[in-house]
């Protein structure tokens, strides 16, 4: 096998391989964006989580016998809550067949539309169209998609792209983005897809129509906090709807970084839209005591084999509780508790050691974040990838 070394900042020459040293398939430490990570690389590790893992159980078994029903994931900034959304998503998807979607609100435009471009989009990007498309009686014919999606407009779009005719140009109206009438015409529609009682009606045909394939339609909203006042009340009333338009098959998950549930107003979400979601879930701290646990069963989702030595390796049990000892209080989350291993694990090889003690981390301290007392110079995500 072919090993590049890198020189980063007080690690010459580490090989960007390291993890293979402690039989690791991937690196246990790397942090992927929540919405890029393998779904194999997802595994429940927060039995900590008492009373979320009930409310999680009974959610995913209401998903998977085709119910109606919702859920909030709130807490810290990097607390695991989208985390927990892929879990749900990995759980769900191995049990039975179900469309999940998720959308990310941008803080640069939380509007409706754009809300509604990007359900758009991600749709077009999946195979949801062919899914749908066993369900039509001759699905060849354009006449049938009209019917079969009952707004002509809407069925003509989804059947060019479905037959890659004028693919972008449907997919352009289909965002709610503004045609010519020449371009009208070259696709075979009447009118703009650009208000939003049009969108709101294309977004109901197409969850609805998602039933006769799939066992439940999941939407999960993440970001909800870069949305505020008049945004967030539209979303609030936008949601509300979608939730009392379908007697089952329909998931709404929500994703809010707060401190306390009551910053859920704050931000101008409504009452009734809270009121109508069955679960909540706030991600805490990870426990002392559960830490170790949580440490090897994140080990056990990289490894391929288990290692001849600990099972916390490159860390002992007892370095690990002392790392998070030294780490803020408020930041005892696994993201942040993650990063600072993967920091160290990079730093004991080019030591020329094996195993991670409270002495190496001790005079290691200027190397980790959010630590209560600091040596030498702060370091930053940039610094080590």
């Amino acid at each position: 096998m072919i090993r590049f070394r890198i020189n980063l900042i007080g690690c010459e020459n580490v090989s960007v391989n390291w993890f293979e040293e402690y039989s690791f398939e991937t690196d246990p430490y790397y942090l992927h964006g929540p919405w890029v990570t393998p779904l194999n690389e997802i595994v429940w590790n927060r039995d900590d989580l008492a009373l979320g893992k009930i409310q999680v159980d009974s959610f995913i078994e209401e998903i998977a016998k085709g119910y109606n029903t919702s859920l909030v994931i709130w807490g810290p900034w990097r607390s695991g809550k989208s985390w927990l959304a892929r879990y749900i998503q990995k759980n769900i998807q191995d049990q039975v067949e179900v469309f999940f979607i998720p959308i990310i609100i941008e803080e640069g435009d939380p509007s409706l539309n754009a809300f509604f471009e990007q359900f758009m989009s991600r749709l077009i990007d999946t195979d949801w169209i062919t899914s749908i498309a066993r369900k039509i009686p001759d699905s060849q014919k354009r006449d049938k998609w009209k019917e079969y999606f009952e707004l002509a407009d809407l069925g003509q779009c989804l059947y060019n792209i479905f037959t890659d005719e004028e693919k972008i140009l449907s997919k352009e109206w289909l965002i709610g983005n503004k045609l010519s009438v020449a371009d009208m015409k070259k696709i075979g529609v009447q009118s703009n897809l650009d208000s939003l009682y049009k969108q709101m009606d294309s977004l109901k045909i197409i969850i609805r129509k998602s039933h006769s394939t799939f066992k439940n339609f999941i939407l999960c909203i993440d970001q909800l906090e870069s949305a505020r006042g008049r945004n967030a009340r539209l979303i609030s009333d936008l949601l509300r709807e979608l939730t009392s338009s379908f007697y089952d098959k329909f998931t709404l998950i929500l994703i809010l970084t707060i401190d306390t549930i009551s910053q859920w107003f704050e931000f101008g979400y409504t009452e009734a839209l809270l009121e109508r979601v069955r679960y909540k879930v706030e991600m805490e701290l990870l426990k002392y005591d559960y830490i170790p646990k949580f440490l090897r069963l994140q080990h056990e989702a990289h490894r391929t084999e288990q290692p001849s030595g600990s099972r916390f390796s490159p860390f002992s049990k007892k370095s690990i509780l002392y790392l998070s000892g030294q780490m803020l209080p408020e930041r005892i989350f696994p993201n942040f508790l993650l990063n600072n291993c993967g920091r160290l694990a990079r730093e004991i090889l080019q030591d020329r050691r094996r195993t991670i003690t409270p002495n190496f981390i001790d005079s290691n301290l200027g190397l980790l974040q959010d630590i209560i007392k600091k040596t030498g110079q702060l370091r930053f995500d940039s610094d080590i990838p």
